[in-house]
């Protein structure tokens, strides 16, 4: 855009300080004055590794033993020195610290015991990653805690140190401000306090990253007015805006300022709220402007963010309707390029229950084709359960379903399998017993290739074979549809309405969506998008497609 002799204005929702302020606390820095580290620190790292402590908890502490750093990384040696030197139990016992404190009201007798046990006490600590695996656990029950926390923490700290291997981004906000020119060439308006900025160090003679505050010419109150007349005036032809400006400031080609050039705002992140969404893209399209604004939204192809962009689309369409009487109005969805996403109206209702309906009964005419991929994942999965069945006495068919002593989730899997497998896929599975009979499983096929026993390049044909026998009989996009939305907990009684309850809309397909993983979340996504087309081409088709107001143009008009 700068190339062409435009100017830039990019919307976000959030600046993420929060997590930056963590990241860099947990990187070492604990305070807001300022600081300099080698390389940016990364928020989405810090989360990952946040996420990892909360879902995989360490045991209590043993006695004695110093605690992982990963677990206190600020370098604060007062408080590195008081976590160590705690040694009744985990850090993070509240009960034990409300007894210590009421134990240590009389601060002098404390301090006179230490002095005397100081020496011995830190004697007898010992780092956690020192701890001997190769303790008696039967001999005491202390040698088990020894053990099992080395081992709980070893399996943490693999974890932690695979997230750095990711190398994870920066903080989004950072990353454009400093690969954009940094602060001298970019006007930042947004509420933080605190941001990364790279400069080079002439000293150290590279690049640093400096932690600091955001600083203007006038009070802190004022740094986003400053930003904005810079930004105006043409001093910057970049401007970053968050939530926290998108409400009261001008940006648009004004006839009264320096900056003449026409804007390019591009919406790096949608908001839930259409009225949000509005305001925002309000600042560069305003009254007394030279030029209108052009819009850019930037939306990846991952599945789930379609459903944001369809919350968005159908308020902006509502907004116009109850505003201008036209869908269409009001930052109309099909201008700013969120036609694409409205989903969530009667055609996508009609469109959801045509592509269920399909999956529930395994059509053979889907709309999309499977992935071998994919195709191969599913297979293995019915090839291991149809084993397991075989392995039990009686006809496979009386053991797909399942049995009074499993428990709860057994016992809905097996229901799922039984109706798959009984149901629309009976010839499938017929087909692969057969097959797993003599000795062609597909699951035992990927188990050789595991231990060693065959080669990718021997077993690949073999897989192959099976996989396009299996397409033959059944296995298709809609079988593949059938199971990975079991795995995000829709069933076609779920999705079917009751006494109590409505059938599954798109908003809530949507958001099922979000819990498969990424490859999956494409494919289901697009396979709904094309039922929707193929509903909306039928509407077109028998003159029941409402477009709302139409503009009719001609090169003449003539009233009889």
């Amino acid at each position: 855009a700068l190339d062409d002799g435009h100017c830039c204005v990019i919307g976000l929702q959030s600046t993420g300080e929060a997590r930056s302020k963590g990241a860099a606390k947990a990187a070492g820095f604990n305070n807001d004055n300022g600081g300099v580290f080698d390389e940016f620190v990364s928020a989405p790292n810090e989360d990952l590794k946040r996420i990892i402590l909360m879902m995989f908890p360490l045991p209590p502490k043993p006695k004695g033993v110093i605690a992982p750093v990963f677990l206190t990384p600020v370098k604060d040696k007062e408080e590195a020195v008081s976590s160590n030197d705690d040694t009744s139990g985990s850090s993070t016992d509240d009960t034990q610290g409300k007894r210590r404190s009421k134990r240590d009201r009389n601060p002098s007798s404390k301090k006179r015991k230490l002095s005397i046990n100081d020496k011995s006490a830190h004697s007898e600590q010992i780092p956690w990653d020192e701890i001997s695996l190769d303790l008696d656990v039967t001999e005491s029950v202390e040698n088990e805690r020894l053990v099992n926390y080395r081992k709980a923490a070893e399996k943490v700290k693999k974890y932690l140190d695979a997230v750095d291997e990711l190398e994870l981004p920066a903080n989004p906000l950072d990353r454009l401000l400093n690969e954009l020119g940094g602060p001298d060439k970019v006007a930042e308006l947004t509420g933080r306090k605190i941001r990364q900025v790279q400069r080079y160090d002439e000293s150290k003679g590279r690049t640093v990253v400096s932690y600091e505050k955001r600083k203007g010419i006038g009070r802190f109150d004022q740094i986003n007015i400053e930003e904005k007349n810079n930004f105006q005036s043409g001093k910057k032809l970049v401007a970053i805006l968050s939530e926290a400006a998108s409400t009261g400031i001008s940006l648009q080609a004004d006839k009264r300022v320096g900056n003449q050039r026409r804007r390019v705002h591009i919406t790096l992140e949608l908001p839930w709220s259409a009225d949000k969404a509005i305001q925002q893209l309000g600042r560069t399209h305003r009254a007394n402007q030279t030029s209108g604004p052009m819009y850019k939204f930037l939306i990846s192809d991952v599945g789930g963010e379609k459903r944001f962009a369809a919350a968005v689309a159908k308020r902006l369409a509502v907004l116009g309707a109850l505003t201008q009487g036209d869908r269409r109005a009001t930052g109309q969805s099909n201008a700013l390029g969120l036609g694409g996403f409205d989903m969530d109206n009667k055609f996508g209702k009609k469109a959801l229950r045509a592509m269920l309906a399909s999956i529930w009964d395994c059509s053979s005419s889907p709309l999309t084709d499977a992935p071998d991929s994919h195709v191969f994942e599913v297979l293995k999965l019915i090839d291991s359960h149809l084993s397991t069945v075989l392995d039990e006495e009686g006809d496979w068919r009386n053991n797909l379903g399942p049995y009074d002593d499993d428990t709860k989730s057994e016992q809905t899997y097996y229901s799922m399998m039984e109706t798959l497998l009984l149901g629309p896929c009976l010839r499938l599975a017929e087909t692969r017993v057969e097959a797993i009979k003599e000795g062609k499983s597909v699951a035992k096929y990927f188990e050789s290739l595991e231990d060693g026993t065959e080669t990718k390049e021997t077993i690949k044909p073999k897989i192959d074979e099976e996989v396009n026998a299996a397409k033959e009989v059944g296995l298709n996009f809609n079988v593949l549809c059938f199971i990975w939305l079991f795995d995000v907990g829709v069933t076609q009684q779920s999705a079917s309405a009751g006494k109590y309850r409505t059938p599954m809309g798109v908003p809530k397909f949507l958001n099922r969506c979000l819990g498969m993983n990424l490859p999956r979340q494409k494919l289901m996504t697009e396979h709904f998008l094309k039922h929707l087309e193929k509903e909306i081409s039928l509407a077109k088709r028998a003159g029941e497609y409402d477009q709302g107001i139409k503009t009719v143009s001609g090169h003449s008009v003539v009233i009889d």
